[in-house]
């Protein structure tokens, strides 16, 4: 700015020196350009101080313990002398050795893992996000998870499905495995298919309803848990027209509904209950096998049901069973009824006639 300045012409550093007529223009117009230099500044002074913008690292200067001449040289010196001291301690201390997991510091080995988890996200999300026809598919911890493509969770685990509404199998003598066994005109030939392709995790209601006829073929029950139950279902007031010749089996089943049906089995048990939860009613169980109902660990509620011609025991309770006997009758039986292992049998009304009426072993219980 000096520079722009007129200079005064005098005996020190002109000559001739200027006159006063000279002299004073010059004067006015430093005065004027000292003014407006003033002026200038002062607006540039103000202006950064009301300034919100942020001023770069590398542009302020800085004085203090952490070696550089500005902020961005303190802060990137002080941050590399932290990464030297977190790399200089571990050898010799194991719980920082094992945290780095072979990276030179601590900061190296989290930035790999935001990398690693930025690349699986679109994975997890596409998996979640599982369209009509594709299954989506997410592991926790070891447990596959399967979700439709509604968003809802359809299995879990080993193949371990799980129903996502109310589900109706159709059983008929004349029907075919091969069907879909969802209507009548579709229906199974053996209640075994239908129990093969029932969810082993019930939160819905499930029937399998049989037509009018005879039904041969074991059927077994397995590992069925959940909040609802199953269901196998013939006419209660007409069970005679229902008619199953081979035995049923059901084992760690949370909860099996029998109703309206008549067993006609020589084999051991009628049916033959362990680890579960069962309701029977409106049956009948005949033929000359060991036990109608055996219950091994288990609770049993049976009602309304005739037990016939059992070699041992018409209803049986082992290893710690309950079983309410409601109004039940049948004739014919050895033993009518047997408790043994600490289990309960609890009687009430018409139970069934045997050549013995009631038998308890080792802590058993008839009352």
């Amino acid at each position: 700015m000096a520079e722009e300045f007129e200079k005064i012409l005098g005996a020190d550093n002109g000559n001739p020196p200027d006159s006063l007529r000279q002299m004073y223009p010059k004067v006015n117009r430093n005065f004027d350009r000292v003014k407006a230099w003033f002026t200038s500044t002062l607006s540039l002074i103000n202006g950064h101080i009301q300034s919100v913008a942020a001023h770069l690292a590398e542009h302020i200067t800085y004085s203090g313990s952490a070696p550089g001449n500005t902020v961005k040289q303190g802060i990137d010196n002080t941050y590399n002398r932290i990464s030297e001291i977190v790399a200089q301690a571990g050898d010799d201390n194991t719980e920082i050795v094992d945290a780095r997991n072979g990276f030179t510091t601590l900061g190296d080995r989290l930035n790999n893992s935001d990398a690693q988890l930025a690349d699986k996200a679109p994975l997890v999300h596409t998996s979640l996000k599982a369209t009509d026809t594709i299954l989506g598919h997410v592991r926790v911890d070891g447990t596959t998870i399967t979700v439709d493509g509604s968003g809802v969770i359809s299995s879990v685990g080993g193949g371990q499905s799980i129903t996502t509404g109310t589900l109706n199998y159709y059983i008929s003598p004349t029907g075919n495995d091969d069907n879909d066994g969802l209507s009548l005109e579709t229906p199974f030939k053996t209640l075994q298919r239908a129990v093969n392709l029932t969810p082993k995790i019930i939160d819905h209601y499930v029937t399998y309803n049989l037509a009018p006829g005879t039904y041969s073929g074991t059927t077994t029950l397995e590992g069925f848990s959940g909040r609802r139950f199953i269901t196998i279902r013939g006419n209660a007031s007409t069970p005679s027209n229902y008619i199953i010749t081979s035995p049923i089996t059901i084992t760690g089943c949370e909860s099996i509904v029998l109703v309206g049906f008549v067993m006609n089995v020589s084999s051991a048990h009628g049916i033959n209950i362990t680890r579960s939860n069962v309701d029977i009613s409106a049956c009948s169980i005949s033929g000359a096998g060991l036990y109608g109902v055996s219950a091994d660990r288990s609770s049993v509620n049976m009602q309304t049901t005739a037990i016939s011609n059992k070699t041992s025991a018409a209803i049986r309770a082992i290893n710690l069973s309950t079983i309410f006997s409601n109004t039940n009758n049948g004739s014919g039986n050895a033993l009518s009824l047997y408790a043994e292992g600490g289990s309960t049998i609890i009687k009430f009304g018409l139970q069934p006639s045997g050549t013995t009426a009631e038998q308890v072993v080792t802590g058993g219980l008839i009352r």
